[in-house]
């Protein structure tokens, strides 16, 4: 190229970028020319970057990196106004780089070893703590109620048994042989039959565990009915949180975005209940449910 006499700088900034080859990411590097040469000090992690240089000087102009006094790579004739890149296999250590003038001005560039991130490769005992911390929490949903029922005598019904009972119904369908009926929704006359029912939950829950795919279904099957707020939102809301709470230290490991969206959804349905954030939580748990490798529970 023609060896201007102007000198050029490199305002350069470092970001992640993805790279078109076969969907790998490569590190990215922007440098700016321009009448200055005001070459700065750069850091970046080893192996393959791409360095994107844009011309905004006058003059054709172009960027070399240097080790020690041997070409590592450059990028000639850039013309004014122009951008081109180039790609380059960073050994760790220490760079120069400089614009190809006749100027002694050199800017330095550091390439990093970066520590190899693994994936987090989930086990069956994962699985199977997320199973059982959650039939400890139905357990306890089961002995709360039970105790509640047993100082009810009929009238207003107290919110929290409204709830505890409420936490229980959604997963009684999954259980063979286990009364799903609504015995508290202002028809407890036989008050009885609602004491025995919750001794029932309480029994089941204590000797039988649901696999945590059909905890997510029987979440996801009571999300499509009505938002009708009150205890029935509560109940089912307390039992969803308690989901969330117990797979998030795995899921978190796998994917922070899936854990961030419930956590969002779950604030903004605690503040009132619509079809459109129970919705979204649907989503959410089918999201979890994948990130599980569970079976299919959209």
């Amino acid at each position: 190229m023609d060896r201007c006499n102007w000198l050029c700088a490199a305002a350069i900034s470092f970001l992640i970028a993805p790279l078109g080859h076969a969907g790998e990411v490569l590190p990215q590097v922007n440098v700016t020319l321009t009448q200055h040469c005001l070459l700065q000090a750069l850091q970046t992690s080893a192996g393959k970057v791409q360095f994107v240089i844009t011309n905004q000087s006058h003059h054709p102009m172009g960027w070399a990196i240097f080790d020690n006094k041997q070409l590592v790579d450059l990028q000639d004739d850039i013309a004014s106004g122009q951008t081109q890149s180039m790609i380059v296999d960073l050994e760790p250590g220490h760079y120069t780089t400089r614009c190809l003038l006749p100027t002694e001005k050199q800017g330095q560039l550091t390439a990093q070893a970066v520590a190899k991130v693994t994936q987090y490769q989930l086990s069956v005992h994962d699985i199977e703590k997320m199973v059982t911390d959650y039939q400890a929490y139905l357990v306890s949903q089961g002995q709360q109620a039970e105790q509640l029922a047993s100082q009810w005598q009929g009238g207003d019904v107290a919110l929290n048994f409204a709830v505890s009972y409420y936490s229980l119904l959604p997963f009684a369908t999954a259980f063979n042989a286990l009364p799903s009926e609504d015995r508290l929704g202002g028809k407890a006359d036989d008050i009885g039959a609602l004491r025995a029912q919750i001794n029932q939950f309480k029994t089941v829950t204590t000797t039988q565990q649901l696999p945590l795919s059909v905890l997510i279904m029987q979440l996801q099957k009571n999300l499509t009915q009505p938002a009708q707020g009150g205890a029935r939102w509560l109940g089912l809301m307390q039992d969803t949180r308690k989901l969330v709470d117990i797979v998030t230290p795995v899921v978190a490991k796998l994917s922070q975005s899936t854990v961030a969206a419930a956590e969002s959804n779950l604030a903004t349905w605690k503040k009132g209940d619509n079809p459109d954030i129970r919705q979204q939580i649907r989503a959410d748990l089918a999201h979890i449910a994948n990130q599980l490798k569970l079976a299919d529970t959209n």
